[in-house]
């Protein structure tokens, strides 16, 4: 998180590829300061359904974006999603096309970061660290309901188990290294599975200690079904963008 509201903040220019990111270590730790130190002014996004540019063949121009005061959330967090994943131990145990198969993730992990974050912050729908809360008209709703649900969708499913910090780091691990939606070689197919396996054995034991012996396990399920909220609508998203 605060990664997010720090003063790294890549821009997006044309031509730019996922590998032009997975060079170099990760520049997680590499202790940016606070973008800004007074508090936001709180704002609204007004949502743009995707199919309604993709059919009027409506460009959106950035060239005149002020990087230095506001984040061009939904490109800049993907870039944050990929330095998190880069900072994994078991990224550098895996060859270079497996590497580039588990950055594919940033997607997924870039939506349920985004939600945990508004979770904590008692939004209903995506809300992000410089104040801005993404808006629609209830014609908007009724027009494209899809790309409504997928700013409140997973921020439902967290309030559901009210997820906290430990679950929530847990399931970011047991989201991107998921082997089963990757095509990897056979050495790194099991890393990804006794990865899995750890994360997944230590969410169960937190959960258990923390929810008690009688409902921990019906809590447990509802909360590994969160990656399959996301990852569905992550392939919404890419279908529809």
């Amino acid at each position: 998180q605060q990664f997010r509201i720090s003063t790294y903040s890549p821009k997006y220019v044309a031509g730019l590829t996922i590998e032009d990111f997975l060079v170099g270590p990760s520049k997680l730790g590499m202790g940016f300061p606070p973008m800004q130190s007074e508090p936001y002014e709180p704002g609204s996004i007004q949502l743009f359904p995707p199919e309604v540019y993709i059919r009027e063949k409506i460009r959106i121009d950035f060239s005149n974006f002020d990087y230095g005061k506001k984040k061009l959330w939904m490109f800049q967090d993907i870039i944050y999603s990929l330095e998190f994943i880069k900072a994994l131990p078991i990224y550098y145990l895996l060859d270079n096309c497996s590497q580039r198969v588990l950055a594919a993730s940033a997607l997924a992990c870039t939506n349920f970061t985004a939600s945990y974050y508004s979770f904590t912050h008692n939004s209903d729908r995506t809300y992000y660290p410089d104040g801005f809360t993404m808006t629609w008209s209830k014609e908007i709703q009724e027009q494209s309901p899809d790309s409504t649900r997928f700013y409140t969708e997973i921020i439902k499913a967290i309030r559901e188990v009210k997820l906290d910090k430990r679950e929530y780091a847990l399931l970011k691990l047991i989201l991107v290294c998921n082997p089963r939606t990757r095509t990897v070689d056979q050495v790194s197919q099991m890393l990804l599975i006794h990865s899995l396996f750890r994360c997944t054995k230590a969410l169960l034991s937190y959960v258990l200690a923390r929810r008690g012996v009688k409902k921990g396990p019906e809590i447990f399920g509802k909360i590994l079904s969160i990656v399959e909220v996301v990852n569905k609508l992550t392939t919404w998203q890419k279908v529809s963008c």
